[in-house]
């Protein structure tokens, strides 16, 4: 009797049920838990990834640097070339191979100041982290990103030098640096390195911005070097302020001279000249006071072309 009591005691039905709602609550959250803990197992899965799949390691790689103008505060876009036999472009790939592993999936947008691209691959970099992206071998877009060590890959956007030389037909031989996203060439009587530009932005032959100029002239055809001088006067408008001061370039005595306008609109000038091997050499800075310029001309030397033993 006292069994059948019990079953049919109704505190004793709703026990049951109450018991049952229980577990199946208990079951539920324990089903959500595990889903969600198998979720961040997924998506902080580390992935390794070799960029040498992805890129042509025989094509240009394009580097764009994003830098915030001091005076308007908005944004400027450089754009360089990293070719593939430059050191910049082994260190990257060098990096790359030392990088396979940690990478993790992200669907963010990331704005970044600097980015290497070439085709559908991009590599994004900003101090601290790297995003790649580009499209796996079955069309499918991809995205990872990578903590990295401040600074680590700073090398990008730093300047490398590369060498320029040059036999000129008057008997010598002419070699100097210059920053390697710029372009060397020659260009009539002179050697010039600048930007690259279209060629048909000026004549069609010359393809840079000729930054940088060494004008060779011969000796016994050339104006005084203060006529040459008093031409450069001409550039400008407002008053300006002449510097001199000697210098040596490749061992041979030079004279060094710095037109600075009052007027913000005149462009700057900063002339040198030497002589050497019969030969006048002008070297002309057209555009600002900079740092590299003095890399650059300390960099020449003209070397007379041995002549073949008998």
């Amino acid at each position: 009797m006292a069994d059948k009591s019990f079953s049919e005691n109704p505190h004793s039905a709703n026990f049951r049920n109450v018991s049952g709602k229980a577990k199946t609550t208990t079951m539920k959250r324990t089903n959500i838990i595990l889903t969600i803990i198998s979720l961040l197992t997924i998506s902080s899965c580390s992935t390794e990834i070799s960029i040498e799949k992805y890129i042509d390691l025989n094509s240009t790689l394009t580097l764009t640097i994003n830098k915030t103008n001091d005076q308007t505060g908005l944004t400027e876009s450089e754009t360089r070339k990293i070719e593939p036999n430059s050191e910049k472009f082994k260190k990257l790939i060098d990096w790359a191979n030392n990088n396979l592993d940690n990478w993790k999936s992200t669907p963010a947008s990331y704005i970044t100041k600097v980015a290497v691209t070439q085709n559908n691959f991009r590599l994004l970099y900003n101090q601290d982290f790297v995003v790649i992206g580009f499209t796996d071998n079955d069309g499918k877009a991809q995205q990872y990103s990578k903590t990295v060590e401040k600074g680590e890959l700073d090398f990008l956007t730093g300047v490398s030098w590369a060498t320029f030389r040059d036999t000129v037909n008057v008997g010598f031989v002419m070699t100097f640096k210059y920053p390697d996203n710029l372009v060397a060439e020659s260009i009539e009587n002179g050697r010039c390195v600048g930007e690259p530009i279209k060629p048909e932005v000026l004549d069609g032959s010359v393809t840079n911005s000729m930054r940088w100029c060494i004008w060779m002239n011969d000796t016994t055809e050339s104006a005084p070097i203060d006529s040459l001088i008093s031409e450069q006067r001409y550039f400008f408008k407002g008053q300006i302020k002449e510097q001199r001061e000697n210098i040596i370039i490749n061992n041979e005595n030079a004279i060094r001279v710095t037109f600075k306008s009052n007027n913000q609109n005149d462009p700057y000038r900063q002339m040198i000249y030497f002589k050497k091997y019969s030969t006048l050499f002008e070297i002309i800075n057209n555009f600002g006071t900079d740092k590299d310029f003095e890399t650059f001309y300390n960099s020449l030397t003209i070397d007379e072309t041995k002549k073949p033993s008998h």
